[in-house]
């Protein structure tokens, strides 16, 4: 099997990005600059995504699975919150990059990235509570996956998506945050015709978080067919609450169990894969 392997820009993008986009959620923007990275104008209409992590495993081989991901509103008020604009100022574009790097191979290539572009509207607190939860929100949109190679290796789909955010909590306590994604397949699916299997057509995603303290995260998918499907846990703990010196990264434990830890292996069941790492943003 032809193993993957990125350009360097690639992997220096990945390290100047993991570094700019902590700063960003942690800049004082009232200057008109952020870190002297970018004008404020931009720097506001920049947000996290989902988790950036770098993570080694041992089980099967020495890996490593790290993710990066951010995105970014074209439209509506500079203003961040959820004020503006009832759609455009609501409008977002999303990319997440998750990499499998066999370290201990020869010449250390990557296994698989897993590249997801998508387009959505989000509103995190659509004002309307219910049922006792602190806030409701919602995202609905269309995402394309892929893992960017050719031949028997190509992986790709695409998906249309609505995903329902519903907390429950205490602001400086714990927080349970509920945000399955119910997603359709569309267009072409030939290069995984029979993912829905494996995959199943919602993920479904429960966190469990202190801002100061202890998150957990736990990813679940169910197949239609047959006993497929996979669990993922994340743990996290800030780095700071251990070594102090007001360090913005968390120590990070993750559990992956089943089917398709990369696109590439969406139909093939691999060994429990315990990592270790460190977690930037959750």
């Amino acid at each position: 099997m032809q193993r993957f392997r990125p350009p360097r820009t690639t992997v220096l993008a990945f390290l100047v990005l993991a570094l700019l986009l902590p700063s960003l959620a942690r800049a004082d923007l009232s200057e008109g600059t952020t870190d002297d990275f970018l004008p404020a104008r931009y720097a506001r209409k920049f947000a996290l995504h989902e988790p950036l992590y770098f993570t080694l495993g041992w089980r099967g081989g020495t890996t490593a699975r790290f993710q990066l991901s951010f995105r970014y509103r074209f439209f509506g008020a500079d203003d961040p919150s959820d004020r503006g604009d009832l759609l455009a100022g609501h409008l977002w574009f999303g990319y997440t990059q998750t990499s499998l790097w066999d370290i201990a191979a020869q010449s250390s290539p990557f296994r698989d990235t897993s590249y997801r572009p998508s387009v959505f509207w989000l509103k995190r607190d659509i004002g309307a509570p219910w049922l006792g939860l602190r806030q409701v929100g919602l995202a609905a949109g269309f995402e394309h996956e892929s893992n960017g190679r050719g031949g028997e290796d190509s992986r790709s789909l695409n998906v249309f998506f609505v995903r329902p955010i519903l907390v429950l909590g205490e602001t400086r306590g714990y927080t349970w945050t509920f945000s399955p994604k119910l997603y359709t397949y569309l267009g072409d699916l030939s290069d995984n015709p029979d993912i829905a299997g494996y995959r199943g057509y919602a993920d479904l995603l429960l966190e469990v978080e202190k801002p100061d303290s202890w998150g957990f995260a736990l990813l679940g998918r169910r197949g239609t067919t047959g006993h497929h499907g996979s669990v993922q846990l994340d743990v996290s703990y800030p780095l700071d609450r251990l070594f102090g010196g007001g360090i913005d990264s968390y120590v990070h434990l993750q559990v992956f169990w089943g089917w398709g830890e990369s696109l590439l292996d969406y139909d093939r069941k691999g060994p429990t894969q315990v990592r270790l790492g460190l977690m930037l943003v959750r």
